[in-house]
């Protein structure tokens, strides 16, 4: 007993050693990544007063992941690895499921023999790519010095043997909860070449997809405003929607929502691919499916896009916020591709994928610029503008709001830690720790994988704030012009990034005024918002060396007018012209400059509700002319306006519709 605690304590001078071996298999990826319960080990510490800890002497201790074989023969489990065959003692298990009631996995306890004195330190069982079953199993061979770290397959058989007695734990939104997540999850990672597809099955059906170049594709801007134009069901997604892509008979798959938030089409071509909307964005990382070659796995990070927008005299403050809503994995198969029936109207299906929870992805260097525009009077690019006459909004003041995580750090003592271990070792000592609290320090530590890294949780209010003139006068003294356009960025040590996460946020906010007795109170707004999207992939091998990076998968920017006044196309006014006004919760302005004096008459088409407008010319400041309402004899229909307008000057059109918006065309033009 006292060989066995000795044993496991000289860890801490494992890396002073001169000899140290350290094999991970793919087939330990899973469990390699666990970050357990910190909490248990301090409480197991403070209810331990008696214990005290002496740094052993120098030791020389191997690790060697194997795999390995089990039998069960007269209701006694044995693992056989290497020249060693053991009996599995009787352990408890736990029965790991998320809040939904899915399985993550099962996990091993105190031994139910308080005198079992076996060399087990570990037992994980895992559902693969099913129904594929493994038990992940680390023992220590005093005469070796070496802890074994041991995966086995086991048959649905053996697996029932394991856990048909276990007690089942429920996983919540805590931060307990979220670590014991985070031990099934894994990342994709690799680079495709460009090569054609093979492996034809020599009835015409390729067996693996086009693997195309992998490479950064930007969605091009504005090419998706269907997704991006409104939050639709991207808050009701998880709760309402998430997996539903069976039809009634319980046996046919067809899409997952998901296509309602996302271009279907990008989950079929491979690469990265980010976009930002004015009311959400999302990213999307396609590789081939390494469980089905013939399909595609996609990564789906969506995040939500929020905007205040000011208004003279309620408020002078606004802003754009950005939240990660939720991150997952999909399959994207050609209907033939999959041997379960598919919805006959399908080519293609995307549906969750078995690990549809694994993907971890994060926001970096959130930007904003806003700038103000003045909707119907001149702004700082028109002919005959002085900005000691403009008495519309400019920025007095920005700042930034945030709440992240950063990049993962050591955290804690190494000989502390293990010195925990070894006090709550189980079974050796048949009491302290339960298995939870451990197996961060074998998977993480022994493991080569993350030992002790956490990420520091960071949340900031009014970061990086900019502050102006507060007044006209000063400002265009001070920079010769009123300022109207700002860019807010959340900078950091580049060393050290914030990233945003699923539950973190980052907002800018501005604050305008406008000049002293002005009585314009018409703000134009335009706003674009940028995002990096990257993988922490670092780590900290054995304790001691860094490895890995920050994976960057490129950068998006969006632009939209995101205040009350949406600018459509200018016009230069000649003949007759016909536009088309957007059905829209915004005032639709048209700047026009016609190229000859005279006549114009302004009609509004449309055989349902009840659109209007009026013109004010900006270059003379006069005041707006409305139109003419309900002009063919229909109440609540259309509007027209006969006006003189003088070349050269500019005009602006205020297009809106009385009542619910629907699109209607406006048509101008000479009336002689």
């Amino acid at each position: 007993m006292k060989k066995l605690c000795s044993l496991f304590l000289v860890f801490v001078l494992l890396f002073s050693t001169a000899t140290t071996t350290f094999a991970v298999s793919d087939s330990d990826a899973k469990v390699a990544e666990s970050n357990m319960l910190h909490e248990l080990e301090n409480v197991v510490l403070s209810s331990e007063g008696s214990y005290s800890y002496t740094a052993p002497d120098a030791g020389n201790f191997l690790i060697e992941s194997v795999t390995g074989a089990v039998s069960i023969m007269g209701g006694v489990a044995t693992i056989e690895f290497g020249d060693n065959i053991v009996p599995i003692p009787s352990f408890d298990y736990y029965k790991i499921v998320d809040q939904s009631g899915n399985l993550r996995f099962y996990q091993a306890d105190v031994s139910k023999d308080p005198d079992q004195t076996s060399n087990f330190a570990y037992i994980g069982l895992y559902i693969e790519d099913g129904p594929v079953y493994s038990i992940h199993v680390h023992y220590a061979v005093d005469a070796e010095n070496k802890l074994y770290n041991i995966m086995v397959s086991l048959t649905q058989e053996q697996f029932l043997y394991f856990t048909e007695d276990s007690v089942e734990i429920c996983l919540g939104t805590d931060a307990v909860s979220q670590r014991l997540k985070a031990s099934g999850r894994v990342h994709t990672h690799g680079t495709f070449e460009n090569q054609a597809a093979s492996n034809s099955n020599g009835g015409g059906v390729e067996n693996n997809p086009p693997v195309m170049p992998y490479a950064l594709n930007n969605v091009a801007a504005n090419s998706y405003d269907s997704y991006t134009n409104t939050d639709g069901i991207i808050h009701s997604y998880e709760s309402n929607y998430f997996g539903e892509y069976f039809l009634e008979d319980d046996w046919t798959i067809t899409d997952d929502p998901i296509v309602n938030i996302i271009p279907k089409e990008l989950c079929f071509i491979l690469g990265e691919h980010i976009y930002v909307g004015k009311e959400y964005g999302f990213f999307i990382r396609v590789v081939v499916d390494t469980i089905a070659p013939s399909d595609y796995a996609v990564d789906v990070l969506v995040f939500d896009i929020t905007h205040s927008t000011p208004s003279f005299t309620t408020t002078e403050t606004g802003s754009s916020k950005v939240t990660p809503l939720f991150q997952y994995k999909y399959r994207a198969a050609y209907a033939n591709s999959l041997s379960s029936d598919v919805d006959p109207s399908l080519s293609r299906v995307v549906f969750p994928h078995l690990h549809y929870d694994f993907p971890e992805y994060f926001l970096k260097d959130v930007g904003f610029k806003f700038s103000l525009d003045n909707p119907t009077a001149l702004n700082p690019s028109d002919s005959g503008y002085v900005p000691s006459e403009d008495d519309g909004a400019f920025m007095i003041q920005t700042r930034v709001n945030a709440s992240g995580v950063g990049l993962k750090k050591k955290n804690g003592s190494f000989a502390a830690d293990t010195a925990m271990f070894a006090l709550g070792f189980v079974p050796y000592l048949g009491t302290g720790l339960s298995v939870f609290s451990y197996a961060h320090d074998v998977y993480n530590g022994f493991g080569n994988q993350h030992y002790f890294y956490a990420r520091p949780y960071e949340f900031n209010n009014e970061l990086n704030i900019s502050t102006l003139k507060t007044n006209s006068t000063d400002q265009i003294e001070e920079y010769g012009n009123l300022i109207k356009s700002q860019s807010v960025k959340l900078t950091a040590d580049p060393s050290e990034p914030r990233l945003i996460h699923v539950g973190g946020y980052v907002e800018a906010k501005y604050v305008i005024a406008r000049k002293s007795g002005s009585n314009y109170n018409k703000i134009r707004v335009i706003t674009s918002i940028s995002v990096s999207v990257v993988e922490d992939d670092t780590e900290l091998i054995l304790g001691l060396f860094e490895s890995g990076e920050l994976i960057e998968y490129g950068r998006c920017t969006g632009t939209y007018e995101t205040g009350t006044y949406k600018r459509l196309n200018n016009v230069s006014l000649s003949g007759r012209t016909t536009v088309t006004i957007p059905a829209n919760s915004q005032t639709n302005v048209i700047r026009i400059v016609p190229q000859t004096s005279g006549s114009y008459q302004f009609t509004t088409s449309s055989s349902s509700g009840d659109p209007h407008f009026r013109i004010t010319n900006a270059t003379t400041g006069a005041a707006a002319v409305s139109a003419t309402d309900d002009i063919d004899g229909a109440n609540n229909r259309n509007a027209t306006l006969t006006i003189t307008l003088t070349a050269g000057n500019i005009y602006y059109l205020e297009a809106f519709r009385y009542g619910t918006p629907y699109n209607y065309n406006l048509i101008m033009h000479p009336t002689s």
